[in-house]
Parts: C-alpha cells; sequence; structure tokens
C-alpha cells in the first residue's frame, strides 16, 4: 500500500446535535491507518459509554464510524466493514480486552479476510438464517472466526502470550500458502493418508516427524478451508522470511 497523509476531522452527532472534539484533526500515515485511528474511536466511545458525550461518533475522510456504541466500523469507498465483532464488546467495555490486544485483534480480521477467498458461512446460508432470526450471523467471514475465537479463548492469556499467538497465525496462514500454493492433488492426497495413519493409532506421544504431519495437515486446511491466496503485503512476507530464518538457523 503506497503511503499518504490524510486529515482526519471528527464530529460526534447526537440527532441535530452536533459535538466537536478538541482533536479535531490529525495527520498520519496510511500504513499505520488501523493502530492511529482505532485508538481515536476507542477513546471517544469509552466517554461516550460514561455518558460525557454522545452515541454516534462520525470520523469524515478518514471516514471510520461507531454506531450507538455497538460496532466499531471501517468505511471505504462507500463499503462498511465491521472492524471489532460485536461479541467482543462486552469485553471491550469491562476492560477486559487492552488497547494492544484490540489493534491485534482488528489486524487479524483485516488479515485473515485479506487472503481468504471463501466465506466462512456462504451467501445463501447467511441470508437463510437472517430470515429465520430477523439478523445476519455476526461470525460470517473467517476474520470474523479468527477474531472472535482469538479473543474469546486468550481472553485470560497475557498480552505478551497474545501476540504470540497472533504471530503463530501469520506464520502458518503464509507458511499454508507457500507450501501448497503450487502443489497437485497428489500431494494433498498424500498429506490427508499420512494425516490418518498417524491418528489412527490413538492419543499418545506423537515423534517430531508425527507432529511435523500434524501440522501439516492444519497448514492443508487452512490452504483449502480459506482459499488462501497471495494478498500478503510486503512488509508481512519480509516478516514470514525473517523468521523462517531466523528458524532456519
Amino acid at each position: 500500500m503506497m503511503s499518504e497523509t490524510v486529515a482526519i476531522a471528527f464530529t460526534v452527532k447526537r440527532g441535530s446535535y452536533t459535538y466537536n472534539p478538541i482533536i479535531s484533526t490529525s495527520s498520519i500515515r496510511v500504513n499505520n491507518i488501523i493502530c492511529t485511528y482505532i485508538t481515536h474511536v476507542y477513546c471517544f466511545l469509552k466517554k461516550a459509554k460514561n455518558g460525557t458525550l454522545p452515541a454516534e461518533i462520525v470520523m469524515h475522510q478518514s471516514v471510520w464510524f461507531a454506531d450507538d456504541n455497538s460496532e466499531i466500523l471501517n468505511h471505504r469507498g462507500g463499503n462498511m466493514q465491521i472492524l471489532v465483532n460485536e461479541a467482543l464488546l462486552p469485553f471491550v467495555n469491562e476492560g477486559r480486552i487492552s488497547m494492544d490486544r484490540l489493534k491485534s485483534l482488528i489486524y487479524i480480521k483485516d488479515f485473515i479476510d485479506r487472503i481468504s477467498t471463501r466465506p466462512y458461512i456462504d451467501e445463501e446460508t447467511v441470508r437463510s438464517l437472517e430470515r429465520r432470526y430477523g439478523v445476519r450471523p455476526s461470525v460470517a467471514s473467517w476474520g470474523d472466526y479468527f477474531q472472535t475465537e482469538m479473543a474469546v479463548s486468550l481472553i485470560e492469556c497475557s498480552d505478551d502470550e497474545f501476540a504470540r499467538a497472533v504471530e503463530t497465525i501469520r506464520f502458518d496462514m503464509a507458511a499454508s500458502w507457500m507450501i501448497f500454493c503450487e502443489k497437485e492433488s497428489s500431494f494433498f492426497e498424500w498429506v490427508e493418508n499420512e494425516y490418518e495413519a498417524v491418528i489412527s493409532h490413538g492419543d499418545r506421544v506423537y515423534t517430531d516427524e508425527e507432529k511435523e504431519i500434524l501440522h501439516l495437515k492444519i497448514l492443508m486446511d487452512y490452504y483449502l478451508n480459506l482459499g488462501l491466496t497471495n494478498n500478503f503485503t510486503k512488509a508481512e512476507m519480509a516478516w514470514f522470511e525473517g523468521f523462517s530464518q531466523a528458524e532456519a538457523i
């Protein structure tokens, strides 16, 4: 992504009332957009929750939205995308998700949705659920799934442990694509057969070779289920290559 500088202008509204926060403009670089913008939005959301600001927050030009304290949204080119799944908002409001962890969760959703070509739930199923229950499921994309799963399952972990889990996901997704992107069907069949052979012996202490097979099956499932594509950023691939080289030494 090319770097450019943009201005942020905030407007807070409730009905016909408009409030202009003290921080009215700020300049940032686009490749740092999530960390900077979400910090501002989060602060205003917390104030709004405590009753010191109206409920609806809109950021013009930079086009981030927070609607009635229930959604944190990103708006680009007319398309709105929920950045923080609604299931996680109670944890945010209770202070159980730190700002660093929130930034990582937003990154994970963006990262997974960017490199996947298949939905977690197909659109036909989404529409069927919406007709039946009156609302769309909050977990529909793989980005939704990974964000909520990591947030909930690792809620008791330290931020350092959580950061390592994020790095593991980043590494595994890049490794999955690099290993399987040019492989023929015979290789996929070999992985599946080797995996079945390993687990057929039941629970036990696995050898290092068997552990590699189990991990390879996980990477293959990522590749197939998410429909991984090479939409990694240069920075992500540089990090992956550097990490791989360090592991090899």
